[in-house]
């Protein structure tokens, strides 16, 4: 319902499924990427899908980013194979091609680069994957924020979503000054 709601509006296509969106058994979820893909695709929506479920169950049709704590326990992110070729063809084309935070949460400087498409963010639990697409999205675009997502010791929290044509969206949260949060567009 979500994808057929997008598909009406003239506004940026972007659609966010958190785990609870698509928990399954992990034997239905090669079926289910397949559907996902397909609606995404014919929909033109840009989807990020946040799961735990291993890089074998998505069958070649969604791109993978595997989220993972270094050996300094600093959270990093790693594009495996690109699964369906679908790169950016062309700069001007809409979308987001990666969501940056920076003392944001448990995220000291992590990218998040995405996909037309499907992009999968993968990863075992407690690694801030829903930080990194949720509650950073819903900062920028709703004001969903507060002093919490400052990092601990940090004195301001940034995300920065860059776009087609090189733009880049910027957001600050500061734990003191005036004003507490401020917006850029670079």
């Amino acid at each position: 319902l979500r994808f057929a709601a997008l598909s009406r509006t003239s506004n940026r296509k972007l659609m966010v499924l958190d785990e609870p969106d698509c928990w399954m058994k992990p034997e239905r979820v090669p079926a289910f990427m397949r559907v996902l893909a397909e609606v995404a695709e014919k929909a033109r929506t840009q989807t990020i899908l946040i799961s735990h479920h291993e890089p074998s169950h998505f069958e070649g049709s969604i791109n993978i980013v595997r989220l993972f704590k270094d050996a300094n326990g600093i959270v990093r992110t790693e594009v495996l194979e690109p699964r369906n070729g679908v790169m950016w063809l062309d700069d001007d084309e809409p979308g987001i091609r990666s969501i940056r935070l920076i003392n944001f949460r448990a995220h000291v400087d992590t990218t998040l680069p995405l996909f037309p498409g499907v992009t999968a963010l993968i990863g075992d639990n407690d690694l801030g994957k829903s930080t990194l697409a949720v509650s950073a999205l819903r900062a920028v675009a709703y004001g969903e924020a507060d002093d919490t997502l400052i990092r601990h010791g940090a004195s301001e929290a940034r995300v920065e979503i860059r776009l087609e044509g090189g733009r880049v969206i910027e957001w600050v949260r500061r734990a003191k000054g005036s004003p507490k949060v401020s917006y850029a567009l670079h």
